[in-house]
């Protein structure tokens, strides 16, 4: 874990979901295609990968076809996310995320968060990327491209759309940059119900692909549990608007199993 790596992240979220947060005792990481954020993620790929794969052409003398690039963000692959942001209490992030400021700012320990990577190699905790300059990554995918462009095989190229997908998830226009993102990754591609398990002794889990009905759709969600022992949540800031009090919010975490926990209320004046 890296000694600059913030001690606390930030999850925005309306009060009626934070309940479900504490009851359920769990996390919950949704499919990006069904958020606000899946545009982000299908731009990335149309736009990067033909650079990628026009490079390659020009460079290896390989013809260029334009459906390797157009078959690319038709992905299967399905990343779940939870976001979070190093800002406790950011005025657009109470207006974006959390109930136009009647929900609250969800306290987490980074050093908890790290742990959950522990659960499998398809879990990863990834600070947002902003901007244009892909240079820590650009080598890796490109020298897959040009195994793909030579050999064909089907394998490689199914690896380059997993890859494409899951490096869509990092990265964000900068216009972005004040939201300060962090996002905790489940890559649900090798992950089958086989893999869901029941142990108490365990402080995560990952349990198995759930559903909710939202607005005419289904959106899908993987719930992350968390135990009381973890001392995950660190915690609550009420919005500006939030009706809740302080000794109400503290009632309900202690009555649910969460102790120490730092509650306060935002200072933004926000009406």
């Amino acid at each position: 874990m890296d000694e600059a790596s913030p001690r606390e992240l930030f999850h925005y979220t309306s009060i009626e979901k934070f309940f479900k947060i504490v009851t359920n005792k769990s996390l919950w990481l949704f499919d990006i295609h069904k958020l606000n954020d899946s545009e982000e993620v299908i731009y990335f790929v149309k736009q990067y990968s033909e650079k990628w794969f026009r490079e390659v052409c020009k460079e290896k003398n390989i013809e260029f076809s334009q459906d390797d690039c157009d078959n690319l963000y038709l992905y299967p692959d399905k990343p779940y996310i939870f976001c979070m942001s190093e800002a406790r209490d950011l005025l657009s992030q109470w207006r974006g995320y959390a109930d136009d400021g009647y929900g609250v700012s969800l306290g987490l320990s980074y050093s908890e968060l790290f742990k959950m990577q522990n659960l499998s190699s398809n879990v990863m905790l990834n600070k947002i990327q902003y901007g244009q300059d892909f240079s820590h990554i650009t080598f890796d995918i490109r020298k897959e491209i040009e195994d793909y462009l030579i050999n064909k095989n089907p394998a490689i190229y199914q690896h380059i759309k997993l890859a494409l997908s899951i490096l869509g998830t990092w990265h964000k226009n900068d216009a972005f940059i004040e939201e300060k993102e962090w996002r905790l990754v489940f890559n649900s591609t090798y992950h089958s119900d086989s893999m869901c398990y029941d142990n108490s002794e365990d402080e995560y889990k990952m349990n198995c692909l759930q559903f909710l009905p939202v607005r005419g759709d289904f959106r899908g969600y993987y719930a992350l549990s968390i135990s009381e022992k973890a001392n995950v949540i660190t915690s609550v800031r009420l919005g500006p608007k939030c009706k809740c009090t302080l000794s109400e919010m503290r009632d309900f975490l202690m009555t649910n199993g969460f102790d120490n926990v730092d509650i306060s209320r935002s200072t933004i004046p926000y009406i």
